[in-house]
């Protein structure tokens, strides 16, 4: 039988050994991947206000944490920017006081980009009408006539963004 046959028994020991050691090795390798992970996201929730670490470069970098972070971003922002100009706040501060309180980087590029634009003399609508905002965004803010509809753009934006950022999840 094959339970007495010593070559059978040798074969069954060899691939017994084999599949420990393979077993080790990928417990360890899992386990240094998830050490890594953890090691990524403490430095990242540490430096989260530098948009210029590598962590945050890498998070930008993986698709669906990227896009979930810049909709969340763009909620934040836009939700701000609303009461800002509900609250009768000079569209040139509102952007400054958003700029302030942003990290995620295409948000924050959007912002100061912005801000760049309006004070170079340039009209609301084509200097907030841009990239990271889609067409559909873009095409609510070219119809802007006056701050109290800025405002009202930037709500429905908001909520839109924040939609975009549930279906991210």
């Amino acid at each position: 039988t094959k339970a007495t046959d010593p070559n059978a028994v040798a074969r069954f020991h060899t691939a017994i050994t084999r599949a420990e050691w393979l077993n080790g090795g990928l417990l360890v390798l899992v386990s240094i991947v998830i050490i890594g992970a953890i090691g990524l996201i403490a430095l990242y929730w540490l430096n989260r206000h530098r948009s210029d670490h590598f962590t945050s470069r890498l998070m930008m970098k993986a698709p669906i944490v990227s896009s979930y972070m810049r909709n969340v971003s763009m909620q934040d922002t836009c939700k701000l920017m609303r009461r800002l100009l509900e609250g009768k706040v000079p569209l040139a501060e509102a952007i400054a006081i958003i700029i302030e309180s942003t990290y995620e980087p295409a948000t924050l590029q959007y912002w100061r980009q912005s801000r760049e634009r309006i004070m170079a003399g340039g009209e609301p609508k084509r200097a907030l009408g841009r990239w990271p905002l889609n067409k559909g965004e873009r095409d609510m803010i070219a119809t802007i006539q006056s701050v109290d509809q800025l405002a009202e753009v930037y709500g429905s934006i908001a909520e839109e963004r924040g939609l975009m950022a549930k279906a991210d999840q």
